[in-house]
């Protein structure tokens, strides 16, 4: 991982640590055994459980309450990048408003989610299983992590959003802030499709393995029905037109250093003009993939996305296709056959703890190729005519 700008060592003699816990977040079964041993350790009364009933305004005052009251030095959030992102968002509100020093709220990840590239970037795992003596033992590594992380600045970006459709011919704007990634294309498609499923059938998703599976499933599923994107994309970072490959089927802006669950998408050993990619330096990579193959090659650490650019100012126009943003689905494109217009910049910075990356397994990864290629001979096989 390329050196973050640490501040000095956290002193837990001065800490007041909280956890914020979403239950939703990975697989049921392990977010519960989560939220157990988070209580056993700091106490019920610094535990708050996110998301549960009510809509999410409704949660964000709630958390905006609970916050002010508490005043917590560190934050440990127990979820996926969508669920930090939130709970950031909610602290630099209220910083903003100066009922939250500017010193208080800094954000321990707990990898608990799908993806947690966020998590990844900052040293603190891919994610969390329960099996047998690992859940205790990862809980523990964890705990010590929290002791001895540093702090970090991690810049935040703002996300507007235009479209312009037949039914809305004057255009709709949507804002968004992420801290990890937007993308455009097949993985958003991916993503926005498992999530909207997930939602209909949430039984279906039990444990974080199974959801890596249901994503296999819905990546098989994208080879028959996603498109090349590439000649349909105008493209421009920091004021200057890029090229993009017309057959390319995704576009990703970046600001982690991982990007979809692991995959280190930017090569930044190469010696090319480009600046080492950093999660503080203002600057966003973006980079484009050929399609899932490409995608799950990079995943298993063979190949790179290509690389596009990198700046602090982008600008997309295109047609709607799926978009997504921390995991979560920017606009539902049912029905959208219109134009959209992305313009990204750099928004402010959030205090989050780091500790230098471990090596991890890729066993899972690679017991999950060959189950999406099965997955991919099979739909192959059903659809070819027999002669």
């Amino acid at each position: 991982m390329t050196p973050l700008s640490h501040e000095p060592r956290i002193r837990s003699g001065a800490r007041v640590l909280f956890a914020l816990v979403n239950l939703r977040s990975g697989g049921h079964r392990c977010a519960r055994y989560v939220l157990r041993k988070l209580i056993d350790t700091l106490g019920a009364d610094r535990v708050w459980v996110l998301f549960e009933g009510k809509n999410m305004e409704h949660h964000r005052t709630e958390l905006e309450c609970f916050l002010r009251k508490q005043a917590p030095d560190y934050v440990i959030v127990a979820g996926g990048d969508g669920t930090i992102s939130f709970v950031v968002d909610v602290i630099k509100r209220l910083q903003n408003q100066n009922l939250l020093s500017p010193h208080r709220g800094v954000i321990a990840p707990f990898p608990l989610g799908t993806g947690n590239d966020f998590s990844i970037t900052l040293g603190f795992g891919s994610g969390f299983a329960r099996w047998i003596v690992l859940g205790e033992r990862r809980f523990q590594r964890l705990m010590r992590d929290y002791e001895t992380a540093t702090v970090t600045n991690v810049d935040r970006w703002s996300l507007h959003v235009t479209t312009t459709m037949a039914r809305h011919p004057n255009g709709l704007a949507h804002n968004h802030v992420f801290n990890n990634y937007f993308s455009i294309g097949f993985d958003a498609a991916v993503a926005n499709g498992l999530n909207r499923f997930r939602g209909r059938y949430p039984h279906l998703f039990t444990t974080r393995p199974v959801i890596k599976l249901w994503y296999a499933v819905f990546a098989v599923k994208a080879l028959f029905t996603e498109k090349k994107i590439g000649s349909s994309i105008l493209l421009e970072v920091d004021g200057h037109r890029v090229p993009v490959p017309a057959s390319a089927k995704s576009v990703a802006v970046c600001n982690m250093l991982t990007y979809a669950g692991g995959a280190v998408a930017w090569n930044g050993t190469a010696v090319d003009h480009y600046a080492k990619p950093c999660v503080c330096d203002g600057r966003v990579e973006i980079v484009c993939f050929y399609g899932i193959w490409h995608l799950a090659l990079v995943r298993l650490g063979w190949c790179y996305g290509k690389k596009l650019g990198q700046g602090s100012t982008v600008c997309i126009e295109t047609d709607c296709h799926s978009f997504q943003v921390d995991g979560e689905e920017v606009l539902n494109r049912a029905g959208a056959t219109g134009k959209c217009t992305v313009r990204i910049a750099h928004l402010s910075t959030s205090q989050c703890l780091a500790v230098p990356p471990r090596s991890e397994t890729n066993a899972f990864v690679l017991l999950l190729a060959p189950a999406v290629v099965g997955l991919a001979i099979i739909v192959i096989l059903y659809l070819t005519p027999v002669s």
